[in-house]
């Protein structure tokens, strides 16, 4: 990113498909069941929820805010923000 960013690393994560083929340009860094994100309780400064059909949605938005580090961000974009007025995430 162009400065003043101080991005050190971003973490991709999808669901997995059963043909790898579809990662032929860039692979996910995680997959993930839709419900429950493989990573520790706060260990990020920022995540970003892009939407799409996901199994669980309102167990998703309550797993949301368990990864940002305290004082971390969460950017919703796409159909999210309509999901996040409908749905308490604590």
């Amino acid at each position: 990113m162009a400065p003043p960013s101080r991005v050190e690393h971003y973490v991709g994560m999808d669901f997995k498909v059963g043909d790898d083929a579809k990662y032929q340009a860039a692979k996910p860094d995680i997959f993930w069941d839709g419900v429950t994100i493989p990573l520790a309780d706060a260990s990020v400064d920022c995540a970003m929820a892009t939407g799409g059909t996901l199994p669980g949605p309102q167990a998703v938005l309550r797993e949301i805010p368990r990864v940002p580090r305290p004082g971390g961000h969460v950017f919703p974009s796409r159909s999210v923000p309509v999901a996040f007025a409908r749905c308490p995430l604590r």
